[in-house]
């Protein structure tokens, strides 16, 4: 596994070219934005192994380099699908505190924003949409239990917050199992 890691790290890090899609204003359109959704989850994957290994020097410039290759400009961190918390997880975990708290509050707030979204709906409505209230509520716990591991004081509050939204689920018949 440790020669895999270490290729892993030397294609995506030194050989794999991204095509300008950090410049200011571009579009994605939605087939390139999951593509890059894809890219920014495999890095994020990358950081972790290294992590695991004790390389946290290698981790941190793989984080800083998918955030510097794909920022949050052109692709926001709301979409947990492109493994925001776990990137975010890297930056706490290597000192960069602040950078790991903008990336956990923009997917926190988003998926907030969907599940209050998802309250007003009518309980059929709900009911179609159970599988992305599921998602939305699994990124906030993501988000605390991220938080806790890291000795976050916010995350006892944001976890009462999340806990009220399972429970405002369920009491719409929105059965959500983890």
């Amino acid at each position: 596994m440790g020669d895999n890691v270490d290729k892993m790290y030397d294609n995506m890090k030194n050989k794999f070219k991204f095509g300008e899609i950090n410049k200011p204003g571009v579009y994605l359109d939605e087939t390139v934005a999951r593509m890059c959704l894809t890219h920014r989850r495999t890095y994020s994957l990358l950081a972790f192994q290294l992590m695991a290994r004790g390389d946290s020097v290698r981790a941190l410039k793989v984080a800083e380099f998918i955030d510097k290759n794909i920022p949050e400009s052109t692709l926001t961190y709301a979409d947990n699908l492109g493994g925001s918390t776990d990137l975010a997880s890297i930056f706490m975990s290597c000192g960069k505190k602040e950078k790991a708290m903008a990336i956990y509050n923009t997917v926190y707030r988003s998926a907030k924003q969907y599940l209050d979204w998802y309250m007003e709906y009518s309980p059929n409505d709900i009911q179609s949409n159970k599988r992305e209230c599921a998602r939305n509520l699994s990124s906030m716990f993501s988000v605390v239990s991220n938080l806790r591991d890291a000795g976050v004081k916010e995350a006892e509050s944001l976890l009462e917050e999340t806990s009220s939204y399972y429970a405002r689920l369920q009491s719409k018949g929105i059965n959500v199992a983890f």
